[in-house]
C-alpha cells in the first residue's frame, strides 16, 4: 500500500507572525469602519518590545495607529516585558503615508476609467482545495493543528494554564493513503507542541503536556519525547494510530498535563517524558475532540 506524510503547521496569536497580522487586519478594519472605500497597504514588523507600522494608506477615516497597536498587543496577553512585548510601554513606530499618486492611477483610476482599464495593484499565485477528510471541508492536518492551537490560547487565557505565555505553535502530520484516487488518512504521525511559557512557579517551574487517547482503541500513544529549550516547551509525540473500527476519518485527542521536577530551560537539557503511571500528579485537559466521519 502506498502512503505519504503531509504536515500542516498553526500559530498562536502571540506567534510575532500572526501578532503583526492581527496588528494590519485591525487597522485596516478601523479605517474601512469609517471609510468603505478606504485604501490600506500597511505593513507590521515586531521584536522585543517594539512594533512598527508603516505603509501607505489612502482613507477620509481618522485612525489612531498608536491606540490600535497597543489594544491588539494587550487583547492577544502581551501585557508584561516578562513575555516580550508590554502593550502599554512597548516602543510603537508608526510610519504611514498616502499612496502615491501615480499608483493610485494606474490601479484605481480615480474614478475616471472602465474597470476593464484598471491595473492591478498586485500580482499573485494561490492554490487550494476542499476535502471531505473533515465537516470543515479542511485537510485533517490543518484541522487538528488549527484546534490544539486554539486550545492552547483558551486554556491561557481562562486561566486554566495561567503559566502559558501568547507565543507557540502546533504541526500534525497524518499518514494517508491513495484510495483510487483519494486520499484517505490512516493514522496521525506526529505531533508538536512548542510553546512559551513562564520561566518559574512558585511550586514548579514547568508542566509538561502529553497527547494520550481519551477513548479506548482511537488513538494509540506509542512514544513520546519532550524538551525546553529557552523558555520553549516543545512535545513530540509519533505513531497515533486511527483504529480501523471508528473509521480512519475519526479522530480525538487528549492532553494530560504533568507537574515536573524544575529544570531552568537555559540549561538546554532533554528530557524524557515520565511514563503515565509514574506521574506524582496530572489534570487532564481536553484539547480537542473532533468528529471527522
Amino acid at each position: 500500500m502506498e502512503t505519504f506524510l503531509f504536515t500542516s503547521e498553526s500559530v498562536n496569536e502571540g506567534h510575532p507572525d500572526k501578532l503583526c497580522d492581527q496588528v494590519s487586519d485591525a487597522i485596516l478594519d478601523a479605517c474601512l469602519e469609517q471609510d468603505p472605500d478606504s485604501k490600506v497597504a500597511c505593513e507590521t514588523c515586531t521584536k522585543t518590545n517594539m512594533v512598527m507600522v508603516f505603509g501607505e494608506i489612502t482613507t477620509k477615516a481618522t485612525v489612531d495607529y498608536e491606540k490600535i497597536v497597543r489594544d491588539t498587543c494587550r487583547e492577544i496577553g502581551f501585557t508584561s516585558a516578562d513575555v516580550g512585548l508590554d502593550a502599554d510601554n512597548c516602543k510603537v513606530l508608526v510610519n504611514i503615508e498616502q499612496q502615491s499618486p501615480d499608483i493610485a492611477q494606474g490601479v484605481h483610476g480615480h474614478l475616471t476609467k472602465k474597470p476593464e482599464e484598471i491595473g492591478a495593484g498586485d500580482q499573485g499565485h494561490m492554490f487550494g482545495y476542499a476535502t471531505d477528510e473533515t465537516p470543515e471541508l479542511m485537510p485533517l492536518t490543518h484541522v487538528l493543528a488549527t484546534k490544539l492551537g486554539a486550545k492552547l490560547t483558551e486554556v491561557r487565557k481562562n486561566g486554566t494554564c495561567a503559566w502559558l505565555r501568547p507565543d507557540g505553535k502546533t504541526q500534525v502530520t497524518v499518514e494517508y493513503r491513495n484510495d483510487n484516487g483519494a486520499m484517505v488518512p490512516i493514522r496521525v504521525h506526529t505531533v508538536l507542541i512548542s510553546t512559551q511559557h513562564d520561566e518559574t512557579r512558585e511550586r514548579v517551574d514547568r508542566h509538561k503536556s502529553r497527547v494520550w487517547s481519551i477513548k479506548s482503541g482511537v488513538l494509540r500513544n506509542k512514544s513520546e519525547q519532550a524538551s525546553d529549550v529557552d523558555g520553549f516547551l516543545d512535545l513530540n509525540m509519533y505513531n497515533i494510530t486511527l483504529d480501523k473500527n471508528v473509521g480512519t476519518r475519526h479522530a480525538m485527542i487528549a492532553a494530560f498535563l504533568i507537574e515536573v521536577n524544575h529544570n531552568n530551560s537555559r540549561n538546554r537539557r532533554q528530557m524524557q517524558c515520565p511514563p503515565l503511571t509514574n506521574c506524582p500528579s496530572m489534570m487532564t485537559i481536553d484539547l480537542m475532540s473532533i468528529h471527522t466521519s
